[in-house]
């Protein structure tokens, strides 16, 4: 189950029934909507979805990213996340945990074309 303190409007999520990846349109206590035509759903229908070298590639994150001047950031194939070319002790297994990380850093949002 994916834990709904970590989740915001935008990220993306798998559907367990339909195997397949949707964008949040809304939050509530219990259940969140996405952009299926369900309009909602509980939050036990879904799970996070692994990051993957497929989706790092996907979203050309590959190597190291410039964010602003002199701030590089890179994820290895496991999803430790360095700084520069130091481990920053933080891993990102998930993909709405690196579009929290990069709204965090950028703000707006990671472009994920599937």
């Amino acid at each position: 189950m994916i834990n709904k303190n970590d989740l915001r409007i935008g990220n993306y999520v798998n559907s367990k029934l339909l195997g397949s990846n949707h964008k949040i349109t809304g939050l509530l206590p219990n259940m969140l909507y996405t952009d299926l035509q369900l309009s909602y759903s509980e939050y036990e229908d879904w799970q996070p979805i692994p990051l993957t070298v497929e989706i790092l590639d996907k979203i050309n994150w590959r190597g190291y990213i410039k964010f602003n001047i002199g701030s590089y950031f890179k994820i290895d194939d496991v999803g430790h996340l360095y700084y520069g070319s130091d481990y920053s002790g933080v891993n990102i297994d998930y993909l709405h945990q690196l579009q929290n990380f990069y709204y965090l850093l950028r703000g707006v949002e990671l472009e994920i074309v599937w």
